[in-house]
Formats: C-alpha cells, sequence, structure tokens
C-alpha cells in the first residue's frame, strides 16, 4: 500500500459460487486497490504499490482459479486517468473488460452506459472484465450506470458505479458425461 492508503482495507477475493442448473461453477473475483492522488503520496509511489497489487493478485488468480470455469472480476481498481495503471492492469487480469466488449456493435450488449471516446474504461475507477472458457460462454448482455442520484442529500460513492447483466451459454452434450457420472 502506499500513503493514506494503508489505512482502509485494500486486497482482493475470490469467491466460487454455483447457480443451480448451471453445469459448473462461476469463479468472481473483487478487488480495491490503492488510489493514486487521493493516497497523499507521489504518484511514482502511488504507481508502484498499485503495480504490487495487481501482481499479488495475479498470483493469486495463478494459484487460485480453476481454468474449467468461467470467471468474472470487478471492483474499484482506482485506474481512472492512468494508462499507466489501466496497461499493468490490462496485462494481467484475463479475459475482455465491459466496457471494451460492449462497445462493439456486434457485442449485442444493451451499453445504457455514456460511455464516449477513445478509451471510455479511463474515465471510471471501477472496472469489470469477464473470461469464458471452452465448456461455458460468459458474455455481458447489459451495462447500466447506478447511484448517480444523492440519496438523503448524499452521494453513496465518490464515483460512479455500474451493473452488468450477464448470459451464461453452454452445450448440454459438453456436460453430458458429468450428469451420468463419467
Amino acid at each position: 500500500c502506499a500513503g493514506f492508503d494503508c489505512l482502509a482495507n485494500k486486497g482482493a477475493m475470490i469467491a466460487v459460487i454455483e447457480i443451480p442448473g448451471v453445469p459448473t461453477p462461476i469463479q468472481i473475483l473483487n478487488t480495491h486497490l490503492n488510489s493514486n492522488g487521493a493516497s497523499g503520496v507521489s504518484e511514482a509511489r502511488a504507481l508502484a504499490a498499485h503495480r504490487q497489487q495487481v501482481d499479488e493478485m495475479g498470483a493469486l488468480m495463478a494459484q487460485s482459479l480453476n481454468p474449467n470455469w468461467p470467471i468474472i472480476y470487478a471492483g474499484d481498481f482506482n485506474t481512472r486517468h492512468s494508462e499507466d495503471r489501466f496497461g499493468h492492469n490490462a496485462k494481467t487480469l484475463p479475459g475482455k473488460l465491459v466496457a471494451q466488449y460492449c462497445l462493439e456493435p456486434q457485442s449485442g450488449c444493451d451499453a445504457r452506459m455514456p460511455w464516449t471516446g477513445d478509451a471510455p474504461w479511463l474515465d471510471t475507477q471501477d472496472l469489470q472484465g469477464f473470461a469464458s472458457v471452452p465448456q461455458i460462454d460468459i458474455r455481458p448482455i447489459r451495462a447500466e450506470k447506478m447511484f448517480e442520484k444523492p440519496r438523503n442529500g448524499k452521494m453513496l460513492s465518490d464515483h460512479d458505479a455500474y451493473m452488468v447483466t450477464y448470459r451464461l451459454t453452454w452445450k448440454v452434450e459438453n456436460f453430458a458425461s458429468l450428469a451420468s457420472g463419467n
């Protein structure tokens, strides 16, 4: 950690979720990484802490993820306006970012977000991504902004949030041997 962020719990957690009817569990990684300017230290020091956290998260994923199960990752990556931070994440994290996917015209994703410009993923602290596996395809079908209005006169967060709806698909024949116990 670096600066004031050492006073807050930062880290990553992987949960394995079993959904009735889905043939394999889904892996969910959630994180909150070191901030930049708000940490109260130099940009170089905050970037070094952020990179170390991303590297540790990558090691956690390499050690803990089942390569046969899809993954969704989400959280406060603290990458707003930082190509250095975002680039290091992109090298470490699997799959594709929701914002990049949903902006592809052929994706079929209903993007109810004000994503504009050449790199709208740099306009937010929060990122969501996903990775399919050969047996199960996972795709975002809708992304929408949340909590953009104050509640009781106060904002719920220091930045916008968004919710993504994912669709899971698979071929039954891929899992027929699992169902029969073979």
